[in-house]
């Protein structure tokens, strides 16, 4: 019975002998021992005395240092991976540079901003215009037998009304825009010198704009920005011509109107629109204008025509042409529907 028992004995520390040959020590092992509170001699000495396949890639170091791993510990780590060969392991779980690799950060979804679009119904008055009027000159003064310096002349401002749409996405904003212009003409007028009638010669265009908007925030409010524009634009214009004399003793009056005038031309403009109200906002705009009408010198009330009559000036064959191309500004209001 005795020699069982001491057989027995003998088996089981042959076991345990054999058990801890085949033990290797990993990542892992060494977290569970700091974990359950080993000293760091006894770690050290453990390394030092067991198989080790240690994975110490700067990734995998970093995580063994968040783990409580010392720096003496680690060491112990690298001079045994250096002077130990351990055998092949059997598959095991993975090490701890797999279980406790950092995980990236979730990134949260940028924040985005949704389109606004909405309807912009305005008008406004010119407060500047500076323009010349082709060769009128010329022709008045074939009418008047006066020398063209000597006659008047004014103009009445390109005024407004306007109806667009635009859409705002952040800072930015792109829109398009239709505008009439009311009240636009130009008048030559004086006395002839030969017969002592008033002659007026007055030339008034209806101007179809038709424009793109392209600009961003100069003050960031949100949707109560301080916006600029560039703002191009394609004109259609259609022109009348009235030339009138006048006799202020018999009262004869004499007047012809000639039959419209159509051209193209352009405009290009920088704008500010600067909110007032949570729907309303002034608008402020600067530009050129290049817009030049010959006159078509027929006349309107009869088949006559008043070419023959009227003007023989040999310039340009015949025609007028008169130029509303100038430098313009005008200030106005804008009413933002369907802005929120």
């Amino acid at each position: 019975m005795k020699n069982f028992i001491v057989i027995a004995c003998l088996l089981g520390c042959a076991f345990i002998a054999h058990a801890q040959q085949n033990e290797i020590l990993t990542n892992t092992g060494v977290v569970n021992l700091v974990k359950n509170g080993f000293s760091e001699p006894v770690i050290i000495t453990k390394i030092n005395n067991s198989a080790c396949s240690f994975n110490l890639s700067t990734d995998s170091m970093i995580a063994l240092k968040k783990h409580g791993v010392t720096d003496n510990e680690l060491n112990a780590m690298i001079a045994a991976k250096a002077t130990k060969i351990a055998p092949t392991p059997t598959p095991i779980k993975p090490q701890i540079a797999d279980d406790i690799h950092r995980q990236p950060e979730e990134k949260k979804p940028a924040l985005k901003i949704k389109p606004k679009t909405f309807f912009v119904i305005g008008g406004g008055l010119s407060v500047s215009n500076k323009f010349a009027v082709g060769n009128a000159e010329q022709s008045y003064e074939y009418l008047t037998g006066n020398d063209g310096t000597t006659m008047n002349q004014g103009t009445t401002g390109f005024d407004y009304v306007t109806i667009g749409m635009e859409t705002r996405n952040g800072k930015m904003a792109i829109g398009v825009n239709v505008s009439y212009d009311l009240y636009s003409s130009h008048a030559l007028w004086g006395t002839t010198a030969q017969y002592g009638y008033g002659v007026n010669v007055h030339y008034q265009p209806q101007i179809f704009s038709s424009s793109i908007k392209i600009g961003g925030a100069l003050i960031d409010r949100g949707m109560k920005s301080t916006m600029v524009y560039i703002e191009p634009a394609l004109l259609l214009a259609k022109m009348n011509g009235l030339i009138g004399t006048y006799n202020s003793i018999n009262g004869d009056v004499h007047e012809v109107t000639e039959s419209g005038a159509f051209n193209l031309g352009w405009s290009a403009a920088l704008d500010i629109d600067v909110p007032i109200m949570k729907a309303m906002n002034i608008e402020l705009r600067a530009g050129y204008r290049s817009l030049i009408i010959p006159e078509t010198h027929a006349d309107a009330t009869s088949a006559t025509g008043y070419k023959s009559y009227y003007v023989t000036n040999s310039t340009s064959s015949g025609l007028v042409k008169v130029n509303f191309s100038g430098v313009f500004a005008t200030v106005g209001v804008n009413f933002l529907i369907g802005k929120k």
